[in-house]
């Protein structure tokens, strides 16, 4: 509380012994010499627990928490209707690897194009066989990070949907689709995202060759043949050749251009020099003319306006690059067959967060409502094959085919489709019946773009704002320095368990406010912790907040709002529990004697704060809280999740009164201005509706040992009763009494100790 140099100069002996209040010098005990100093009886936090948390410590925890056997006794355990991922008791949560789909293709490709041939990246079985062990690669080490967090699943019985029974499940559920109208293959326009897909051409004739657009709208703007200069004959031989385009009138010529290769088509490409970089280059070398102001000027007066216009264009969400639109042969979903059915159930699905719930609801409705139908065929290699057989333009989708498949998969791996042969995948039955010549059918070369289980449904479903495709939570995005979402696609991903970790400064409050607690609850006995004791006004009140505050807590992680629950603990601690009632109870805490009831019904109740804020951190920073226990007086074994510790029970109280003290708080602090407020008297004046609620919390001679004084920390309090009065009048004078030396309080009388 206080050393010898920080308070004495001179004439130490005589200070100590005649400046102390008489309940100080009670607990001096007789025995002691009269000049040794108090500060061997005040009561100090004591604690082990570490202000900052180590490396050895995590892996200690993480060894004796048993984090691993906790999601097994909360479904043994916890009564109640299961739910299924989230929530509870008890909870049903079994993790799961989407481990299909461009992002790993792309992902596998990038990795292999350092160690594999060219014509590797391009063989089918191979992108697969890469994609499977980047994939299971991933699934470990994101696995390991989550069981290092602490999170609670069924981690044994997790499922991937690269493994046999996950696609042979969902290959059975595509055909029980298609077998009631709901998927169906037709040519329709599609966008087609030339960044992210291999378009292969078939081999020309060698007599007669054909040069044209992907699209039609770029025929019209090709001005040129571009060649390449050495192969079968030398195509420099046609520089100076001419040809027509039957779209334009006139002759144009063929071009010369290092950048078109033997490698893909024929070696001769259309060159539209507004549509791209070489194609420019080739033009400034030719000296062609640019169109759009011939154009212009043989338009003359008939323009209206001339400026330019930005507009939008669609871009690849993974590569950011432009799509196309194209008419196709492409599987689909016939979305307008479920749409009824899907708006009625939307209606009864809660989105959460509940403030955002209409405006979500809507977005979905509107994609529902205009959606016609969902293609679901992607031209990959890595994931589960659309189980389809082509003779010619005829589609031949069989249950027997898919049986014969799952039979395949079953004993040789999912790879099956791309490895064997058709006349394997082919019962004979099915031959027969269809009168297949097996020379003339093609398997399908396309995947089923989305995971259809038929399995059972989930209580929840998680889906980011840009993904509205379930029962929903919408989560937002973590975000980097420029604002923007984290994508693998984008490349700006910064590994969750290194930015957790660098994350230390930010848990330091919360690991302070632990300690400090741990610390003034250390030397109590374990039969104390069971007692209900008499609580004056201020415990009554600070335990009626600590349930109004973990009520807030649990209604948060039921909406899952967790950044509320983030701001509600971070509030709680620094608003309430910080700088009010720790900071006004210290002279009870520290002061007071050990076992006095004063002093153990502010420790109960800040234990009871203690075992609240347990509760309320423990599903996010469950190693925190399993390390504070190993401090806890209470501890038998290393596993607070497990434990039932008693706390106190709130009671009905005038929250209204704490509201009023603390307004009055505020006049006194504004009319002390800097001054010390333990030196002060406040003279207070009210009305008789709040002079009957502070009277009771005020001692008969206004000392400083009521709560009155304790709240608003002035050595003394005298209420007037003014009726007729709606507001208070405050005013301060200086104390009369002086400083003991010990509990710091003005209420110590020259030679008391006499």
């Amino acid at each position: 509380m206080f050393t010898k140099s920080s308070i004495l100069r001179k004439n130490y002996r005589k200070i100590v012994t005649k400046w102390a209040c008489g309940d100080c010098l009670r607990l001096k005990s007789s025995a002691e010499p009269k000049t040794k100093t108090y500060s061997h009886t005040i009561l100090f936090p004591k604690t082990n627990f570490p202000s900052r948390s180590s490396n050895a410590i995590k892996e200690e925890i993480q060894k004796t928490a048993q984090f691993s056997e906790l999601y097994c006794w909360q479904r043994e355990h916890l009564k109640g209707p299961e739910f299924v991922l989230h929530d509870g008791p008890p909870v049903h949560y079994v993790p799961g690897w989407d481990c299909h789909g461009l992002p790993i293709e792309l992902k596998a490709l990038q990795k292999a194009k350092k160690t594999v041939k060219q014509n590797e990246l391009t063989d089918p079985v191979h992108i697969r066989q890469t994609a499977r062990e980047f994939a299971l690669q991933t699934v470990e080490n994101q696995k390991a990070a989550f069981k290092s967090w602490g999170i609670m699943a069924d981690w044994d019985q997790s499922y991937l949907t690269l493994s046999k029974g996950y696609v042979q499940n969902q290959l059975r559920q595509f055909f029980n689709m298609y077998e009631k109208g709901l998927v169906f293959r037709a040519l329709k326009p599609v966008y087609w995202s030339p960044s992210s897909n291999i378009v292969t051409l078939s081999n020309m004739g060698k007599e007669l060759y054909l040069v044209g657009s992907g699209l039609i709208e770029g025929l019209e703007k090709t001005l040129g043949v571009e060649i390449q200069r050495h192969f079968e004959f030398d195509g420099h031989q046609l520089q100076g050749v001419t040809y027509t385009n039957k779209l334009v009138t006139g002759i144009l010529p063929f071009l010369e251009a290092d950048h078109v290769t033997e490698g893909k088509g024929t070696g001769l490409v259309h060159t539209a020099p507004a549509h791209g970089p070489d194609d420019f280059l080739v033009a400034l070398k030719n000296n062609m003319h640019v169109g759009q102001d011939t154009v212009i000027s043989l338009l003359g007066t008939s323009v209206v306006h001339r400026g330019t216009y930005i507009h939008s264009y669609p871009l690849d969400w993974r590569t950011k690059k432009p799509v196309i639109l194209r008419a196709s042969r492409q599987w689909f979903i016939d979305t307008a067959a479920l749409k009824e059915r899907a708006l009625a159930a939307l209606e009864k699905v809660e989105i959460l967060p509940p403030t955002s719930s209409d405006q979500y609801r809507q977005g979905f409705r509107a994609q529902l409502e205009k959606r016609p139908y969902w293609c679901i065929s992607r031209q990959r290699a890595w994931g589960v094959p659309i189980p389809a057989l082509y003779r010619g333009d005829d589609v031949i989708v069989d249950s027997r085919i898919i049986n014969n498949l799952c039979e395949l998969i079953e004993k040789h791996g999912t790879d099956i489709w791309w490895t064997s042969q058709v006349e394997s995948l082919l019962p004979a039955d099915v031959i027969n019946e269809h009168n297949l010549n097996t020379k003339d059918v093609d398997k399908g070369k396309v995947l089923i773009d989305f995971t259809v289980t038929g399995g059972q449904p989930a209580n929840l479903y998680s889906e980011g704002v840009d993904q509205l495709t379930g029962s929903i939570f919408v989560h937002g995005f973590v975000v980097d320095d420029k604002k923007c979402k984290m994508s693998k696609s984008i490349g700006n991903i910064i590994i969750s368990k290194k930015l957790l970790d660098d994350c230390q400064s930010e848990v330091i409050r919360v690991r302070n406010i632990l300690k400090y607690l741990l610390g003034v609850i250390s030397d109590v006995k374990k039969p104390v912790f069971d007692q209900k004791p008499v609580l004056n006004y201020f415990d009554a009140y600070m335990v009626k907040e600590t349930e109004v505050f973990l009520a807030q807590i649990n209604e948060s992680y039921n909406n899952l709002r967790y950044n509320n629950v983030a701001q509600s603990i971070l509030y709680f601690i620094s608003n309430k529990v910080s700088a009010l009632y720790c900071h006004c109870i210290k002279d009870r805490l520290y002061c007071s004697q050990k076992e006095s009831n004063d002093r153990i019904s502010a420790q109960l109740v800040l234990h009871t704060i203690l075992v609240s804020l347990f509760k309320a951190l423990g599903p996010v920073l469950p190693h925190l809280i399993e390390e504070a226990w190993l401090h806890h007086p209470l501890k038998e074994k290393p596993f607070y999740f497990t434990e039932k510790i008693p706390v106190l029970s709130s009671s009905t109280i005038d929250v209204s009164v704490m509201d009023a003290i603390l307004d009055l708080k505020k006049d006194v602090c504004s009319l002390a201005k800097n001054e010390n407020l333990k030196k002060l008297n406040a003279e207070i004046s009210l009305s008789s509706d709040l002079f009957l609620k502070l009277e009771g919390l005020n001692s008969s001679d206004g000392v400083n040992d009521s709560v009155l004084c304790e709240i608003l920390e002035v050595s003394s309090v005298s209420l007037e009763e003014v009726r007729n009065s709606g507001k208070w009048s405050v005013s301060l004078s200086q104390s009369k009494n002086s400083q003991c030396l010990r509990c710091r309080k003005y209420n110590a009388v020259e030679n008391s100790d006499k």
